[in-house]
């Protein structure tokens, strides 16, 4: 039998049809009614002339309406296309044409958003609001309330569940497509890795259009708890871990470093958490080292993956408690149950412990594809393998170090930044002669976008204004955080190219700080 995502909710109902399955603020429904209210749900869809393969999106904060949205959808056979709620108007219009998307249901931050692609896109999807509509607009309520309730297909395996958009080397997203068994793959693994049950109370910290959101599918599995919440306030988080007896929270280091700080944390019953994992970044030894004494019952956890084949490798609780060998803190952990690594030098022979090569793997949660992308999709995907572009090597025991990227990405505060992205935009600013970004080390988002910029002769520059000016074209957290400005050209190869090597060696810290 192939594996359906849909199963899952219809065996979570079937067993614990009377146990809660989803919190958000005083609202608790139980599995039973989460099961009709998604299939009627997907009925709505079809009401609305969502057919099979066609691409619904999402573009709202987490919620149990966007947990309705993920299985109503695949219930419905069609394809779920979360968005970015990050990105500025034009992106998000790009990858709603790009996908095709016939319905896009949004949250109620989002409706200036909605308002300005309206009137912008040639061909808009049709426009549902998940709660306060805009003019001529319906809601997920009417919707759900105009569908029949349909049976549970039977599309699954290798049938596209998802498309989960990415950046690109080129600055062009690609819509990463992974399959009902691609992320079963990646949910079932992390149920092994954790030992998750139906015990699991899971809080959904990880924002639901990431891929590494994904207590969306394994709560799911073992019919545990979905919790929800519209704030990441620190003191407002231990509320809620403590009061709904949270087992599991999967999110980045910043927002553990917030929670550990915070003076809540001190007298906190935070007793029935079992796992705070971690990801898109390293923790620093010294956060790791205050959470650990903070909540010395509480597992840390790390992993390594990209959406393209996520979920590879585990760091587990083991490999953080005290006595642990604290070299490995700086490792993404070893590969997990599945899948396959390997690290292999530029004429394709796997490397040795200790020597530095690509990383490449394979695995049940690999995608399927590019979307749209046949000549990325070849380049990405060969002989079976995801070549990740990531530099690295293992170590004598299996752990996994990544030392470098073969493609110029910057990874802040768990989001993936594309340089070429950024600099294009740069090079648009009138006073600009070159530019480069690079990533640069900082204690609060891991990385940071640092520009190092050259002025056209006879203009000045201000930093501030400059990242203004960036914020315009392209989403907050792709803006530069810093920005150096240079008299002396930048360096370059004998063939023209920048010599990043070198700028990262010599980075200053740069002016216009941007903490948000």
């Amino acid at each position: 039998m192939r594996v359906r995502l849909t199963y899952c909710l219809e065996r979570a109902a079937r067993l614990f049809g009377d146990r809660i399955a989803t919190v958000e603020g005083a609202k608790r429904r139980p599995w039973s009614v989460f099961r009709d209210e998604v299939m009627r749900l997907a009925g709505g869809l079809r009401q609305l002339g969502v057919a099979a393969d066609e691409r619904v999106a999402v573009l709202a904060n987490n919620s149990a309406a966007y947990l309705d949205l993920y299985y109503a959808t695949m219930w419905a056979e069609a394809v779920i296309v979360p968005l970015n709620t990050r990105l500025a108007a034009a992106e998000i219009e790009f990858q709603l044409d790009d996908a095709g998307v016939r319905v896009l249901f949004y949250g109620p931050e989002f409706a200036p958003v909605v308002a300005k692609l309206r009137t912008s896109m040639t061909t808009p999807p049709h426009f549902v609001a998940i709660d306060t509509a805009l003019a001529g607009d319906g809601t997920l309520a009417e919707v759900r309330a105009s569908g029949t309730p349909i049976p549970e297909p039977m599309r699954g395996g290798d049938d596209l569940a998802g498309i989960f958009f990415t950046g690109g080397t080129t600055g062009r997203p690609k819509g990463v497509m992974l399959s009902h068994e691609s992320l079963h793959a990646m949910s079932r693994n992390f149920v092994m890795g954790f030992s998750v049950d139906e015990h699991c109370v899971n809080l959904h910290s990880a924002p639901m259009f990431h891929v590494s959101a994904v207590g969306i599918f394994f709560t799911t599995m073992v019919g545990g708890i979905h919790v929800f919440t519209s704030t990441f306030e620190p003191g407002a988080l231990i509320d809620l871990l403590e009061r709904e007896r949270v087992t599991h929270c999967f999110t980045v280091p910043a927002i553990i470093d917030r929670v550990t700080k915070h003076p809540k944390a001190a007298t906190a019953d935070l007793s029935a958490m079992r796992i705070f994992g971690y990801g898109g970044s390293a923790m620093p030894v010294a956060l790791m080292l205050a959470t650990r004494e903070r909540f010395p019952t509480v597992g840390l956890a790390h992993g390594y993956g990209m959406t393209e084949v996520p979920a590879l490798t585990l760091l587990g609780p083991d490999d953080h408690k005290p006595g642990a060998d604290t070299g490995r803190l700086r490792s993404v952990g070893r590969v997990m149950c599945e899948y396959e690594i390997k690290v292999v030098a530029d004429d394709g022979r796997e490397c040795a412990p200790g020597e530095t090569g690509e990383i490449i793997a394979r695995g049940p949660n690999m995608m399927l594809g590019y979307w749209h992308r046949p000549a990325e999709t070849a380049e990405a995907l060969r002989d079976g393998w995801m070549h990740t572009q990531d530099i690295g090597y293992f170590d004598e025991a299996g752990y996994l170090f990544i030392s470098d990227r073969i493609k110029d990405m910057i990874v802040s505060g768990a989001e993936n930044v594309y340089s070429i992205e950024v600099e294009d935009v740069l090079y648009r600013h009138p006073a600009v002669e070159e530019c480069a970004i690079i990533g640069v080390p900082d204690e609060k988002w891991g990385e940071r976008v640092h520009a190092i910029v050259v002025a056209k002769s006879g203009q000045t520059i201000d930093p501030t204004a400059l990242i203004g000016f960036c914020r315009e074209y392209i989403a907050g957290y792709k803006c530069p955080k810093t920005v150096e400005v240079r008299e002396e050209p930048l360096p370059r190869s004998a063939a023209g190219k920048v010599l990043k090597v070198e700028l990262r060696h010599s980075a200053q810290g740069g002016a216009a700080v941007v903490t948000g």
